[in-house]
């Protein structure tokens, strides 16, 4: 068994601060191998130099480069003229096909065309003369004032109109039977239609021959060609 007992004798020992001293270089030279570490040195940068200024141009020089792009500007002008001219040459060609191909079309159908506009007026003025029988008996007093008075006259009617002149308008044949003309019917014209015989001609007033007279008047102008395009032209001046 122990038993704890200060020491009567003994000193106290505590932190007692000591001075630290740079060693020489002649002992740390001693307390290492001898060899001397390598020492590293920063490159020193090169001072920067400003370019020198580009000498300024010489006329000469000016004035080759102004002819140069004066060249340039030719040459896309020129350029863009061709590419206008061909766009233009183009456009008049495809102008061309399509007035071809319109013509044949009208061509072809023209005879179609003629034949409905034939029978469009004449149903209409059948229509307008069978129901209206005062503007037939217009019709034809204008046509008896091409014959002469002292003419014998013969008026040629289909069967229905000389029906509707008795129910509607008997004066009107009171009229011309009274002036010395003759009224009988035709089983060869139409309604609406008339003939008026003399003795030096006859005044045809039959709606067919009429519409015959419309369709030949109106095929020259079916037939006329449109004018050419001038756009090539055009785009080439």
């Amino acid at each position: 068994m122990f038993s704890f007992r200060p020491d009567a004798e003994s000193t106290h020992v505590g932190f007692v601060p000591t001075p630290l001293f740079a060693m020489p270089a002649s002992d740390l030279l001693e307390a290492t191998d001898g060899s001397v570490p390598p020492v590293i040195e920063e490159p020193v940068a090169e001072p920067e130099v400003a370019p020198a200024p580009a000498p300024a141009p010489t006329a000469e020089e000016i004035a080759a480069l102004e002819q140069a792009a004066f060249e340039r500007g030719i040459e896309s002008a020129r350029a863009e003229q061709q590419a206008l001219k061909s766009t233009c040459q183009a456009m008049d060609e495809a102008i061309a096909a399509w007035r071809a191909t319109t013509s044949s079309l009208l061509t072809a159908n023209r005879t179609q065309v003629l034949d409905l506009a034939r029978e469009l007026v004449a149903d209409w003025l059948q229509a307008e003369l069978a129901t209206e029988p005062e503007r037939y008996v217009d019709y034809l007093d204008r046509a008896l004032e091409e014959v002469r008075a002292d003419e014998a006259v013969r008026i040629l009617v289909s069967e229905a109109d000389l029906a509707r002149l008795e129910a509607n308008v008997p004066e009107a044949l009171e009229r011309w039977r009274s002036g010395g003309a003759s009224v009988a019917t035709d089983p060869a014209l139409g309604e609406a239609s008339f003939r008026i015989d003399t003795a030096a001609a006859a005044i045809e007033g039959d709606l067919e021959v009429l519409a015959d007279r419309l369709r030949a008047l109106l095929d020259p102008a079916l037939s006329t060609e449109a004018p050419s395009s001038r756009l090539a032209q055009g785009g080439a001046e």
